[in-house]
Order: structure tokens, then C-alpha cells, then sequence
């Protein structure tokens, strides 16, 4: 989750700066990546690579579900 004035209600230290994403962005851009993972997205999605049952975990516990 991107921590800007939309996820302001949202209280979590899992939060990544806007700066971060913009900066993944552009690097994605130059490298031509369109897949862009940021933060815990990236995270989650090098689990579910591994165990899609993990990442579930994951993302449940992130997002207190």
C-alpha cells in the first residue's frame, strides 16, 4: 500500500512511500518492465512464485484479514 492522502485512514508500517513507487516506476520504464512490483507487492509475489499458499498467508496478515 502506498502511503498517500487516499491511505491516510489506513494505519500499517507496511506503507511505502510515494518517492519509492515513483522511483520503481521510472527504473521499470528504462528497463522496459512493464511488471512493476514495489514493497510487499514484490515480496508477495516472489512467495507466490514459490508457494501460492504462502503468499495467501502473506497477504492476509498484511492486511489483517
Amino acid at each position: 500500500m502506498v502511503d498517500s492522502p487516499f491511505s491516510s485512514a489506513v494505519k500499517s508500517d507496511l506503507k511505502v512511500s510515494l518517492e519509492q513507487v515513483i522511483a520503481d516506476l521510472v527504473e521499470s520504464m528504462k528497463n522496459q518492465n512493464f511488471e512493476i512490483r514495489t514493497g510487499l507487492t514484490k515480496a508477495i509475489y516472489q512467495t507466490y512464485l514459490r508457494s501460492p499458499e504462502k503468499a495467501l498467508i502473506m497477504v492476509n496478515a498484511a492486511t489483517g484479514a
